[in-house]
């Protein structure tokens, strides 16, 4: 029985609890721990794409601008935006992002793309990968998460017969 008195992180014995005060602390103690066990307990360790938020209806999405950008090589024409405004810091997100070619023609079927952001300052990304599903003419990017304010560098790749190409921009995100 002792050995249930022991502190976890010291070697020393605890002294046992008695007197008119036990019975309130052993409930502290037990309200504590359950709503530590509520609280951490039903969450992920880390955040994942199934937490992100559904498709936005398009008349939510009309008044967003698209940010567009060139791929380095001038062969993709890429143009994204987040489905809601402002980016919001610490809560997940989702973007659509748009690719044709130079000349503005949709992609082939066989066109993927990665996105992704960092924090180059800070030498960091993001903590999840976002799950990307192909529509029509555009993809969405759910379960983005910038869990921190500052510069981050928004980048697409485009993936075509193995060969990668990137359209890139900064985001600054306010707190």
């Amino acid at each position: 029985m002792k050995s249930l008195r022991r502190n976890r992180f010291r070697a020393r014995a605890m002294p046992p609890v008695d007197g008119p005060g036990a019975g309130s602390a052993f409930a502290i103690t037990v309200s504590l721990a359950v709503c530590l066990a509520v609280g951490t307990g039903c969450r992920e360790d880390s955040p994942s794409a199934a937490s992100a938020p559904s498709r936005v209806d398009a008349d939510v999405t009309s008044t967003i601008a698209w940010r567009e950008g060139m791929t380095a090589d001038d062969r993709w024409a890429v143009a994204w935006r987040p489905l809601a405004e402002p980016i919001p810091a610490l809560d997940p997100f989702a973007v659509e992002v748009r690719v044709t070619d130079s000349e503005g023609r949709p992609v082939e079927s066989e066109v993927s793309i990665l996105v992704d952001a960092a924090m180059p300052h800070h030498g960091h990304g993001m903590n999840v990968s976002p799950r990307i599903s192909r529509r029509s003419e555009d993809w969405i990017a759910e379960g983005m998460l910038f869990h921190m304010p500052g510069r981050w560098e928004f980048v697409v790749d485009v993936v075509r017969n193995g060969e990668v190409e990137r359209a890139q921009w900064t985001v600054m995100l306010d707190n």
